[in-house]
């Protein structure tokens, strides 16, 4: 752009001097020389603020920009040379916790119990009419068989006989008495029902002195809520139950009664859910899944009306079949036991029906209170 300024000034001042007829001087050129020197400083200065200079600005020599120097961060002081670094501080066992809360809803579901005006019913057994009849009956036998013939055959054996039948018979009749024992017995310490009856009642049910007798047991420590009144059966059907009241720690079952799938309702009071008590599948653990459980309950029982009013001609020969099969497991449980499970009251050894019957929440209710020792069968 220079040299195309000062081409434009020489070709002025030609023409200039070319108009003039006379000679030019001795300090013309001087004269041309500044002022095309003046007019290209002039253009110099006008070019980088005419907008036509935009299209030139690439020809324009541009200054180097200078690199900024990058600032570096400066570094964390170190620690004071006394001061020790302290390590994270590990956490808490997760069995103290998990034992801890459960505990604590444990003691929370008893609380409530323990503050309702009424025993709590927990746990109550199936009918055992047959399987007691069945015992009943099977025992008599065996040991009306043995009278028997333990008089007529071994002490008063008939003068014709052969000497080693009585001894034989002798063999018998004692295999036959313990039978007899052995069908007897079977109708003895079965648990009918399970309550927990509230610590303010356990005078009026139980008596003083046993109320005085816990109170003693209990000592400096906090007296529980509630105690279990525990129902049992005598051997004959015709005894009146005896009754045990114990403490709820007092009484141990070798499994979860939630796992087999008894019938139940949720209690009337909210009781919190332990971790460790929240197993098993058999029951339903969420108030939705109650509530399909007891949707589904309602329709099996509504199909089983309409199929029974629909088929009346039928029924006898159903309801007779039903009846023999209850009689036939009865008769069947009689030899076998099956069904019931030894669980510990205080010490003692009794029988808890686990093949039918109905528990609170499914058994959750009594999980919560008893001791479980599983795998102690």
């Amino acid at each position: 752009m220079v040299s195309f300024s000062r081409g434009l000034a020489g070709l002025g001042h030609g023409m200039a001097a070319l108009r003039s007829p006379c000679q030019p001087r001795a300090g013309s050129a001087g004269m041309i020389y500044k002022s095309a020197h003046s007019s290209a400083s002039a253009t110099r200065l006008l070019l980088p603020s005419s907008p036509g200079c935009q299209l030139f600005s690439s020809f324009c020599p541009r200054a180097a920009q200078r690199a900024r120097p990058k600032v570096k961060a400066a570094p964390p002081p170190p620690p004071p040379s006394g001061t020790a670094r302290r390590s994270p501080l590990p956490p808490p066992p997760a069995a103290s916790s998990t034992s801890s809360s459960t505990a604590a809803a444990i003691r929370t579901f008893a609380d409530q119990l323990g503050r309702r005006a009424a025993p709590t019913l927990l746990y109550e057994a199936p009918s055992h009419f047959w399987f007691r009849l069945s015992c009943t009956s099977a025992g008599m036998f065996c040991i009306g068989y043995t009278i028997v013939n333990y008089w007529s055959i071994y002490l008063r054996p008939p003068p014709d006989l052969v000497w080693w039948v009585p001894h034989a018979f002798g063999v018998i009749c004692v295999v036959m008495a313990g039978l007899g024992g052995y069908f007897i017995l079977g109708g003895a310490r079965i648990i009918r029902s399970i309550h927990a009856v509230p610590a303010s009642r356990i005078a009026a049910l139980a008596g003083p002195n046993f109320a005085a007798k816990a109170a003693k047991a209990a000592g400096s420590s906090t007296p529980a809520p509630v105690f279990l009144e525990v129902e049992i059966g005598r051997m004959l059907p015709v005894l009146p139950a005896r009754k045990l009241y114990v403490q709820p720690v007092a009484m141990s079952i070798p499994f979860r009664l939630v796992s087999f799938g008894l019938e139940g309702e949720r209690i009337g009071v909210e009781a919190p859910e332990a971790a460790a008590t929240s197993g098993g599948a058999a029951s339903p653990s969420t108030g939705y899944e109650r509530v399909l459980a007891r949707r589904a309950e309602e329709e099996r029982r509504k199909k089983s009306h309409e199929y029974e009013m629909n088929h009346l001609m039928t029924a006898p020969f159903r309801h007779a079949w039903q009846g023999a099969r209850v009689a036939w497991v009865g008769v069947r449980r009689a030899f076998s036991r099956e069904g019931f499970v030894p669980v510990d009251v205080d010490g003692q050894k009794y029988k808890l029906d686990v093949t039918g019957g109905w528990a609170l929440e499914n058994g959750r209710a009594l999980d919560r209170l008893v001791t479980i020792k599983e795998g102690q069968l």
